[in-house]
């Protein structure tokens, strides 16, 4: 009997099966590691790679990753001075533990990894070869990553919140007595002078504004709009900041495009992608605006955005410019990162967008190619509410009035400034510098006889608030007008905007005071009087 050829006999039912070897139990080990386990020389060669290892790093199988790998330092290492810096770490102390630097897979993606690992030695202490484990950590630092750009933003909003309530006073006191000087000077060279003090002035409100619209501490009104009509409203102004060799055309769905957004917000959005497509035409070309409703899923844009099926409406702004790289492009929302030569650019214009778009629940993403143009898309998830009115007033009307103002301001500037404006307009002011002095004008006056109280929010001795509910406790039907320069919406919240009150944010010119003041006093108890708009005009 050939017992070469007779399978060895099976183990008797019930019995046993016989323990795995020590060299069985730790191949297995090797060959199941979740991790990925190395053999390598001081010359940069694997000697031994597990399944776990090759696929960390692109290589269908060990050996695949062993054979083809001539050079771990210029085929593995991103950074080779990285190797220089493991093989130093080795020869110091013979281990590196937790060592996290990135690397390249066979397919040329770069990925995070974290290593442990130790130096071998003989008996005479020769360098034999390293070993080690090593862990795929890209996920683990994409969130820290996250977490960092959050924290930042947080700083940054921290860091404007806390300037805005002086800055905004004091850019509201420029802008004011600049267009008071507008209306007056009487030749156009001095008209002109003051024209430049008031756009520079808005231009660093709205540096301040897109700070805080970004670290989200600005505060919103979202309602039911028309993004079409928002489109139309802003299609003068921009036609304005195009070049003369720019041509706009809008391609606006025939269908309302409703959504649930603050309109300011929309606008800044629309706005930022405008001017960034018209800077990457230099050469002139066409800047395409359009709308579209969009189902999801949807087969052109699912997979990509990662959003939950619904409707959604879709903007788009395509410009035929110069595009941008692979590079430019993962880049493109970051924080003060931009293309564009010094002083042309605060890097901030994007990466607003991006936080507005997300605030409101939707998604934003880019598709360029280099010279061939870009064109950006947000999505907005549906609102099945009727759209209120989007159209601004014209910022030329002043409209007048004849009641009686309490106005209470700490800042003296903004204080004189305010019931310069107000009296122009026919108003009886009585000024206070806080709200303690407020309350006490107040009662001397006879609380009844104040149709509506302008304060500034924060203020020593008695808040706006506070200065507000006393007021409003007596005398229930006077309207209150909040001003801040903060933006909080600790401070400006919705216990603070409720029946008859509305808000104006600093910095404010004289046109906007005069149409919030009115339209406080016209609407009564109508919830629409609160606006959270913070235009300068």
């Amino acid at each position: 009997m050939n017992h070469l050829n007779t399978p060895p006999p099976g183990p008797e039912e019930g019995s046993v099966p016989p323990f795995p070897s020590s060299l069985q139990r730790y191949q297995s080990i090797v060959e199941n590691a979740v991790e990925g386990i190395f053999q390598s020389t001081s010359d940069g060669r694997f000697l031994l790679a597990n399944p776990a290892l090759a696929r960390l790093y692109g290589y269908e199988s060990p050996s695949a990753l062993v054979d083809g790998v001539e050079n771990i330092s210029s085929n593995i290492y991103a950074d080779p001075a990285v190797r220089e810096e493991f093989m130093r770490l080795m020869d110091l102390r013979g281990e590196v533990r937790g060592m996290e630097y990135q690397v390249l897979r066979k397919d040329g993606e770069v990925i995070w990894i974290s290593e442990h690992a130790r130096a071998v030695r003989d008996d005479r202490g020769r360098l034999l070869y390293y070993e080690g484990f090593i862990e795929d950590i890209t996920e683990r630092k994409r969130i820290e990553e996250q977490l960092r750009q959050a924290q930042k933003m947080d700083a940054i909003g921290r860091l404007a919140g806390g300037v805005a309530h002086d800055f905004n006073n004091i850019l509201t006191a420029i802008i004011g007595y600049s267009e008071i000087l507008m209306a007056t000077l009487p030749d156009p060279r001095s008209r002109s002078h003051a024209e430049c003090i008031v756009d520079g002035s808005q231009r660093a409100a709205a540096l301040c504004r897109q700070l805080l619209i970004l670290s989200r501490r600005h505060a919103v009104l979202p309602r039911s709009l028309d993004l079409n009509h928002v489109v139309r409203d802003m299609q003068k102004l921009l036609e304005r900041l195009m070049d003369a060799n720019i041509t706009l055309v809008t391609r606006l769905d025939e269908q309302e495009m409703v959504v649930r957004a603050d309109s300011t917000q929309m606008e800044q959005v629309i706005l930022n992608l405008a001017v960034n497509a018209r800077d990457a035409m230099p050469q002139g070309g066409t800047l395409t605006i359009s709308t579209r409703a969009l189902t999801l899923p949807d087969a052109t844009v699912v997979g990509t955005l990662g959003m939950p099926e619904g409707t959604y409406v879709e903007v788009a702004v395509e410009d035929t410019g110069t595009g941008m790289s692979p590079e430019v492009q993962s880049q493109l929302f970051e924080p003060f990162f931009t293309t564009k030569s010094e002083g042309k650019g605060t890097g901030l214009g994007l990466a607003t967008c991006y936080s507005i778009v997300h605030q409101n629940r939707g998604q934003i993403m880019v598709g360029s190619k280099e010279g061939a143009g870009t064109t950006v898309r947000f999505f907005l998830p549906t609102s099945y509410e009727s759209p209120g009115r989007t159209g601004a007033t014209d910022p030329g009307v002043r409209p007048t009035g004849n009641e009686t103002v309490l106005l209470a301001e700490d800042d003296p500037t903004v204080r004189n400034l305010v019931r310069i404006n107000l009296e122009d307009l026919g108003y009886t002011v009585l000024t206070a510098e806080d709200g303690a002095h407020a309350l006490e004008l107040a009662k001397a006056h006879g609380c009844r006889r104040i149709q509506i109280l302008v304060t500034d929010v924060m203020m020593p001795r008695m808040d706006g608030k506070e200065l507000a509910y006393w007021l409003r406790l007596v005398s229930p039907e006077t309207r209150v007008l909040f001003m801040s320069g903060y933006t909080d919406r600790s401070i400006i919240s919705a216990t603070t905007l409720q029946r008859g009150v509305g808000f104006v944010q600093k910095p404010f010119g004289p046109n906007a005071l005069a149409r919030r003041v009115r339209s406080a006093l016209d609407a009564g108890s109508d919830r629409s009087s609160v606006d959270l708009d913070a235009s300068v005009g």
